[in-house]
């Protein structure tokens, strides 16, 4: 099963809090019920900012310090992969059309 961060645990429209009671409650249901978060992805609030590459450093910081590192953590928590369109891609590529062109080939 895969749970999208923006309408299960996403962390920058939620509290650590409830992040920390959703894994606690994801782990409890998994359990009872012999299952398991294969993946954990962003959903269309991420896609829609790109967060890690916007333009501005700022910007970039705080997706990476607010959003992925506390993304990251959910994941391993959850023994769960992790991934969004955006990490497929280096920032080599994405900062050159061309390349990016290519690598979407």
């Amino acid at each position: 099963m895969e749970a999208s961060a923006d309408n299960e645990c996403d962390p920058l429209y939620t509290n650590a809090l409830y992040l920390d009671e959703w894994v606690q409650s994801v782990k409890k249901y998994s359990a009872k019920n012999n299952i398991k978060v294969a993946n954990i992805y962003s959903g269309h609030g991420t896609y829609t900012t790109l967060g890690l590459s916007h333009t501005d450093r700022n910007i970039r910081e705080h997706i990476f310090n607010n959003w992925l590192k506390k993304m990251v953590a959910i994941s391993g928590e959850l023994d769960a992969g992790l991934g969004f369109y955006c990490h497929a891609f280096p920032d080599s590529v994405l900062q050159v059309p061309e390349a990016y062109q290519q690598a979407e080939k």
